[in-house]
């Protein structure tokens, strides 16, 4: 069991290189929005922030998660072992519970103001690409870890289960943020399995409506339960980024950093009103969400 889950560690790592490498060359190929600035000066400030936070979760978190799983096993504690079930349902079940957790915790850090300023980080910056999947804060990951952690005590999972998710988690979240086109009829396919780059574009719009939907992580099914899905037919048209920043705020490795300890400059889950530049980004009034489920395509941005 050990050389299975040091394998499956492994393998994470290797896809999320492979996803990284696939990407990066299909966007300096065939990119929907313009690269603003030198690929590689973006990049390397993206990668070393995701290299910085595996680095200090790895200090802590595969042991923490060893103990909690193994903890919960010696006590037979935890909702999934309530019920009796096969190991692949349990798995199956186990990936859905996780991803259904992540979506909660996304949200939240959306609407709670202590735990934005450090997602932030995420979304400030004015360019998505493939990289953006490493751009976050290590306040952002280590908080979100012992989410995890929690989830993993209170539904009883196993290692496995989590080794399984982050092995499809890390390379379908570059994969979602990839400035690439796919053809419509494939990305809507898609879209109802897994979060495609035009859905998750929207989700990186500088128009705080926007900002405020399809917070799935890879599985698209939440944003359609919960009603947070949202289409936009011109989605090349996004502006990215968030109102109240500067270059140096989100285009320093210091100034990533450094934004959970200034003043919040933009609040998705609180700002009732727009300012300029949120108001050239938004769409018609006609976006307005209404019913659970069913997809919002907005009008032209207003110029």
């Amino acid at each position: 069991m050990l050389m299975t889950n040091w394998i499956t560690m492994h393998l994470s790592a290797l896809a999320a290189a492979a996803a990284l490498g696939v990407l990066w060359l299909a966007e300096g190929l065939y990119p929907v929005f313009a690269h603003r600035r030198p690929r590689w000066e973006y990049a390397a400030r993206n990668v070393m922030l995701g290299l910085l936070n595996r680095g200090a979760r790895a200090v802590f978190f595969p042991g923490a998660l060893v103990m909690v799983a193994t903890t919960t096993e010696r006590m037979d504690a935890g909702l999934l072992r309530m019920v009796s079930l096969s190991a692949w349902v349990e798995t199956v079940l186990g990936i859905i519970l996780l991803d259904l957790a992540r979506y909660a915790w996304h949200v939240a850090s959306h609407h709670w103001p202590l735990l934005w300023r450090f997602h932030a980080v995420h979304h400030h910056d004015d360019a998505v690409d493939s990289t953006t999947a490493f751009r976050f804060h290590i306040g952002d990951v280590m908080v979100g870890s012992f989410v995890t952690l929690a989830v993993v005590g209170s539904l009883g999972l196993r290692v496995e289960h989590v080794l399984v998710y982050e092995l499809l988690l890390m390379p379908l979240s570059i994969f979602r943020h990839g400035n690439i086109r796919l053809p419509g009829r494939v990305d809507g396919l898609m879209s109802w399995l897994i979060v495609t780059p035009r859905m998750h574009w929207l989700h990186h719009s500088r128009w705080i409506a926007e900002t405020n939907s399809n917070y799935s992580p890879p599985f698209s099914l939440w944003d359609r339960v919960f009603g947070t899905f949202r289409v936009r037919s011109d989605a090349a048209g996004i502006r990215f980024g968030l109102d109240g920043y500067t270059d140096t705020d989100h285009t320093t490795l210091r100034g990533c950093l450094a934004t959970p300890l200034r003043p919040i400059k933009s609040r998705p889950g609180h700002d009732t009103r727009l300012g300029v530049e949120n108001r050239r980004s938004a769409p018609d009034a006609a976006c307005l969400r209404s019913g659970a489920g069913r997809s919002l395509t907005a009008c032209r941005p207003r110029s």
